[in-house]
């Protein structure tokens, strides 16, 4: 990468996504996160692995993460980009998955202005729409602070160790269950048959 002081907002995250051993990124290209994209292209530790709609990325993302337990990370446009991702990140919330989310977003100077796929100005934004389904949800307005609030997300998005949750189907009644004997073994015992 480019010294410290030159670095872009796009080659200062994948460099807090190498640091954390992030391998795979899930994605779309748009306008909006191609500082990210072209950062990516002059690197080989992360590779892209390229989505065909929002959505996929997210539930791509969402899926490598269960699998390897590493942290999934994908990334969209601002805009209908990231309302496309919000059902694969809902997934993921809810199931405790660790997946970080990174989106474009239009220029600050832009902002409020009624830009391509800029809605602040009806009152709706990427970060307010994450917030429900994420630990954290942010924007980084400066390139200064990219690097402290990546470790923030970064931290958010790997919670700490927490109980395991397997869900089992129910027994019927017919089936086999296992109770301890008076010797204190597991045996295995005959529900009674229905008449």
């Amino acid at each position: 990468m480019t010294a410290t002081a030159s670095r872009t907002g796009g080659e200062w995250v994948v460099e807090a996504l190498r640091a954390e051993g992030v391998r795979h990124v899930f994605g779309i290209p748009g306008v909006h996160n191609l500082p990210i994209y072209d950062a990516l292209l002059r690197q080989q530790d992360v590779v892209h692995v390229l989505a065909r709609h929002e959505s996929g990325a997210a539930f791509m993302a969402d899926g490598y993460a269960r699998v390897s337990g590493h942290l999934g990370v994908c990334v969209g446009t601002t805009g209908p980009g990231t309302t496309n991702l919000v059902s694969g990140v809902a997934t993921s919330y809810m199931d405790g998955v660790p997946v970080l989310v990174l989106t474009g977003n239009v220029p600050a100077s832009a902002t409020g202005k009624s830009t391509f796929q800029d809605s602040t100005q009806e009152g709706i934004s990427s970060v307010d729409l994450l917030k429900p389904v994420t630990r954290y949800s942010a924007a980084i307005t400066s390139r200064l602070r990219a690097a402290d609030m990546l470790r923030h997300a970064l931290r958010a998005a790997r919670p700490a160790a927490r109980a395991a949750f397997r869900a089992r189907p129910a027994r019927s009644p017919r089936c086999r269950a296992r109770t301890r004997g008076s010797s204190g073994r597991w045996r295995t015992c005959r529900s009674a048959p229905r008449s």
